[in-house]
């Protein structure tokens, strides 16, 4: 049988944003590695004329412990993940990156009616989650 639900779907039309920031909450095992492709997605729509930022939240510290399950190398050990990663971004692909070395508090979210914001929860914790919604 062939479904044909899309013919009762309902157009969905997005509101189209100048100014992007993405916010990445929580920066360990799943965090981390998505990190690379918020940013890699920050890159392209700067270069397409968006004005994006990149915050990311989270107030644990690299380990040793971290390296061989999370996106951290040895050089970063002892820095607050956060930092590793906005720092690493900004350099490397010139991304407007900010790190918050804390837990994540909606108050920091800067609202706009012209800005587009979007959370991307990546923490472990019933708390954080509830923070996030």
């Amino acid at each position: 049988m062939f479904n044909y639900d899309y013919l009762e779907a309902s157009p969905l039309i997005i509101r189209q944003a100048d100014s992007i920031d993405f916010w990445l909450i929580g920066a360990g095992g799943t965090g981390s590695w998505l990190s690379y492709h918020i940013a890699r997605l920050a890159r392209g729509l700067g270069k397409s004329g968006k004005k994006v930022q990149l915050a990311i939240a989270d107030p644990d510290i690299v380990e040793e412990a971290n390296i061989s399950r999370q996106a951290f190398c040895d050089k970063e050990i002892g820095l607050p993940k956060a930092q590793a990663l906005a720092l690493r971004y900004s350099i490397a692909w010139g991304v407007d990156a900010t790190a918050f070395v804390q837990e994540f508090d909606p108050k920091l979210i800067r609202r706009a009616y012209d800005k587009l914001t979007i959370l991307v929860g990546c923490v472990d914790t019933a708390a954080g989650r509830s923070a996030i919604n």
